[in-house]
């Protein structure tokens, strides 16, 4: 997607700020539905991220609150 007509100081910030929107969408779809995607690509994607957060983060280091 392009954004013009705005400064390019701002455009990124109006990118991140779609970007949250469509978090956003698709979380209220998963809290509306129960369903933690809508296809299998999507699933595929999660599944990679969480691959992805378990090699780069393992238990030991991530730190809690308490």
């Amino acid at each position: 997607m392009t954004v013009s007509g705005v400064s390019a100081s701002i455009a990124p910030v109006l990118l991140n700020i779609q970007k949250m929107n469509t978090q956003l969408d698709d979380l209220q779809r998963q809290l509306g539905t129960g369903q933690k995607a809508d296809n299998y690509s999507a699933l595929a994607r999660k599944a990679a991220l969480r691959l992805h957060w378990a090699r780069n983060y393992p238990p030991s280091v991530v730190l809690t609150t308490r």
